[in-house]
C-alpha cells in the first residue's frame, strides 16, 4: 500500500518550502529582485507598489530567512539595498516556470473574454439586424 504524503507533517518539504515564501510580498520581491537584480529600498517599493510598512517587514522576515541580503552603506544620505541569497538564487527557475504559467493564464483569459466579446457582439448585430428588418417592413 502506497503511503499517504501529508501536506502537515513536520518532514515535509513543501510544507516548509511554502512557509519560508508564505505571505502577500515574498514571492513578488523574488521576483522583482531576479530580473533586476540588486535594488536600493525605494526602487523596490517603487517595483512592487506595496507600503513602507509592508515592504519594510517583509524584507525584516526575508533577512531573517536567509532570503535577502540587506547592505548597507554609511553614507549621508543612508543607503541600503537589497539582493538575493544563494538559496533564493535556487527558486529562479521555478518563478521562470511559474511565469510562463502566468503566460498562459493571462492568453487563456484573453480568449475567454475575446470569445465572450464576440458572442456579445454576435447578439448586438444580431438584435441590430432584427430592428433594422422590423424597420423595414413597418416602412414597406
Amino acid at each position: 500500500m502506497k503511503k499517504l504524503i501529508v501536506f502537515t507533517d513536520e518532514d515535509c518539504p513543501i510544507r516548509y518550502a511554502c512557509h519560508a515564501i508564505q505571505g502577500k510580498w515574498k514571492l513578488p520581491v523574488i521576483y522583482v529582485l531576479c530580473e533586476n537584480g540588486t535594488l536600493r529600498y525605494n526602487e523596490l517599493k517603487k517595483a512592487l507598489g506595496v507600503t513602507n510598512v509592508m515592504l519594510s517587514n517583509t524584507l525584516k522576515e526575508m533577512e531573517e530567512e536567509g532570503l535577502v541580503i540587506r547592505r548597507q552603506y554609511n553614507e549621508i544620505p543612508p543607503r541600503v539595498d537589497y539582493s538575493l541569497t544563494e538559496i533564493s538564487m535556487m527558486l529562479l527557475p521555478v518563478i521562470k516556470e511559474f511565469s510562463v504559467w502566468g503566460e498562459v493564464l493571462m492568453e487563456h483569459e484573453r480568449a475567454d473574454s475575446n470569445s465572450k466579446s464576440n458572442n456579445h457582439q454576435d447578439d448586438a448585430s444580431t438584435s441590430a439586424n432584427e430592428e433594422t428588418v422590423i424597420t423595414k417592413e413597418s416602412i414597406s
